[in-house]
């Protein structure tokens, strides 16, 4: 698993690129890797990968990279490096390496995105990245990734979060949202493990429909194979 990791690293590494973004409305701000200070957008401004940009209520900002654009819309935060296209290999490859990344661990070894990607000491700018305000902001963003075609990238994203975020993981709705995704997508084991998890949590009886239709149109599906 370790020679995996690397490998993907260091294919990521081939492929970084840079990113622009550009102020549209309101206040746009972003971090770059191993930083501790937010900056913000005042027309348009040139970052590199793992850069996370974010958008206040009533922002908007304009993200390009070499052969797309997005728009991302207020109240949303997300990485650069999650702006890239996957094929469905990519996807369950990404799906079993998160399966590996929450199995239960020694405390110690169980460092937030924060302190991997950001640094050790954490200080006001990734306290903020640490909340779960901040995960709904990381959550919008993921899904805004799926409306503009990421979709691959955006079930990749949230699965992070949902990780990551614990609080944002108990919200049946975004949690509904992505593992329709993943059934779109004909993923229906990685779907069935989802939506069986979403029905411990705390569900409205219309999504308990949803996801028992969806559940028993997954075992259909599977018995044929």
């Amino acid at each position: 698993m370790k020679t995996i990791l690397m490998l993907v690293f260091a294919a990521n590494a081939l492929l970084a690129q840079n990113y622009e973004i550009e102020k549209l409305k309101g206040d746009v701000k972003f971090i770059l890797p191993e930083q501790n200070n937010w900056q913000k957008v005042i027309t348009k401004s040139s970052v590199s990968e793992n850069t996370i940009v974010s958008t206040d209520n009533n922002s908007t900002a304009r993200i390009t990279g070499a052969g797309f654009n997005i728009i991302l819309k207020d109240g949303a935060a997300l990485s650069t490096s999650s702006l890239k296209k996957m094929s469905l290999d990519d996807l369950i490859l990404a799906l079993a390496l998160d399966k590996v990344m929450n199995a239960p661990r020694k405390k110690e070894n169980n460092k937030s995105e924060s302190t991997s990607v950001y640094g050790d000491k954490l200080g006001a700018a990734n306290e903020i990245i640490q909340t779960n305000d901040f995960g709904i902001k990381r959550i919008n963003g993921a899904k805004q990734l799926a409306e503009n075609g990421f979709v691959e990238s955006a079930i990749v994203s949230a699965k992070e979060i949902f990780r990551k975020y614990p609080k944002v993981a108990m919200d049946a709705s975004n949690r509904i949202y992505f593992a329709d995704l993943l059934y779109d997508k004909k993923l229906y084991d990685e779907a069935l493990e989802e939506y069986n998890a979403i029905n411990m949590l705390g569900i409205s009886e219309a999504q308990q429909k949803e996801i028992d239709k969806k559940i028993s149109s997954i075992n259909k599906m599977l018995l044929k194979n």
